[in-house]
């Protein structure tokens, strides 16, 4: 397998931002802090394994995936450094991929399907169909039971992961590009969806939309920090917003804490992505990223009295990836003290009836004959297989069928 370039050791790295570019290319920057109140960001990796413009990059645990105009989706493992190979299902433009914990990847396709794969066999669990036209964005509930998808039907779905069948479609009228399950830690079961400069503010219990934020320009992407919506959008505009303010119905009333300049050129942020919390700064890290491809690295201090905003935010480094970024995302190392590993997620998803987790029946102890045969079967259906030391990418297209030769039966 490809080996990805090895980080550089000058200083101690804090997280890695990895950046889908038009060029085909995904790039790996290592944040590093040099001394106390002195950081680098140091390019990693570059990796150019598909043969179309990078669409949409996700990371899960050691994992990075990579969805291209290709309609291949290109695996990474970053604790080791190298390349896993590949997944062949989709039939268009990989728009959207995301991990629930370790054990689960999501991909959403221009060809109107969403794929559930486990990350352990690199299996395609279930394929879930009732888009009309290409999916621009899904989202997984932290519990796993839920899917939010919006598609260019101007649809929105809330799939039903036990069911594996939608439990809700909704036409909202307009095509959205993005949607985003608010964090349990935050305002409850809210999620947004995002069309043109508008965050529509839905709630699960309400059935129906409870807020809205009107950006003023076209919205391009959004993450949270805590309870705390940030939205980039056009002419380096970038947003921070409370929403856990409620007005005198019970609606959320969304209160801008702060509103910064991320780019002084006013080219678009193209991505906007939530780095983690700094303990020796007493602060969070925010990464942005310019369709230019200007990457820059934040303080933010949302808890500041100050009223002046530029005390909230501060610029800690930026550099120039010298291609057009569509999409980044945050790779931090795990430590032991981190939590639950994937096996410990892996035993935990399996306490739960949703499709996410194969679904196997007491039986007996099968045979010699019936593992031969259940192989064979499994290498004529599978996308992915991987062995060890050896992967490979089969097409199911291209299996025939026993007992025939050129469409006839023998």
């Amino acid at each position: 397998m490809k080996e990805l370039s090895k980080p550089l050791l000058e200083g101690v790295e804090e997280f890695e931002i990895v950046l889908a570019t038009y060029e085909n290319f995904v790039l790996g920057y290592s944040f590093r802090r040099l001394q106390d109140d002195l950081f680098c960001l140091v390019q990693s990796f570059a990796n150019s394994g598909h043969r179309a413009s990078v669409r949409t990059v996700a990371s899960g645990g050691k994992f990075m995936a990579s969805g291209s105009s290709d309609e291949t989706i290109q695996l990474y493992n970053m604790a080791s450094r190298k390349e896993m190979g590949s997944l062949v299902k989709h039939d268009g433009t990989i728009n959207a991929l995301r991990f629930h914990g370790q054990t689960h990847l999501f991909s959403a396709s221009d060809d109107g399907t969403i794929c559930v794969w486990d990350t352990g066999s690199w299996q395609c669990l279930r394929t879930l169909k009732g888009h009309k036209q290409a999916v621009n964005d899904i989202a997984v509930h932290s519990s796993g039971k839920l899917l939010l998808s919006v598609s260019r039907d101007k649809s929105l779905y809330t799939w039903n992961l036990v069911k594996g069948r939608p439990a809700f479609i909704t036409n909202i009228k307009v095509e959205a590009s993005r949607v985003e399950w608010c964090p349990t830690d935050g305002p409850g079961d809210l999620f947004l969806v995002i069309h043109a400069n508008q965050c529509d503010i839905y709630s699960t219990a309400a059935g129906g939309i409870v807020g809205s934020i009107d950006f003023g320009k076209k919205i391009s992407d959004l993450a949270f920090i805590g309870r705390h919506l940030v939205l980039s959008g056009e002419e380096g505009k970038v947003n921070i917003f409370d929403l856990s303010v409620r007005d005198d119905l019970g609606r959320v009333a969304p209160s801008c804490l702060v509103d910064f300049n991320a780019d002084p050129s006013g080219a678009r942020i193209k991505c906007v992505a939530y780095a983690g919390p700094s303990e020796l700064m007493g602060c969070h890290y925010l990464v942005t990223a310019t369709s230019e491809g200007v990457i820059t690295v934040w303080r933010v201090n949302i808890a500041s009295e100050s009223s002046d905003d530029k005390n909230k935010v501060r610029q800690l480094t930026n550099t120039t990836a010298g291609c057009r970024v569509t999409a980044c995302d945050i790779y931090i190392k795990a430590t032991e003290s981190d939590g639950p590993s994937a096996g410990d997620d892996r035993k935990a998803a399996a306490k739960q009836e949703t499709v996410l987790k194969k679904t196997t029946a007491t039986k007996k102890r099968p045979s010699k004959s019936e593992n031969y045969q259940k192989k064979i079967d499994e290498r004529r259906q599978q996308q992915f297989i991987v062995e060890p030391k050896k992967i490979r990418t089969l097409d199911i297209k291209q299996v025939r069928k026993p007992g025939t030769v050129k469409g006839k039966k023998t």
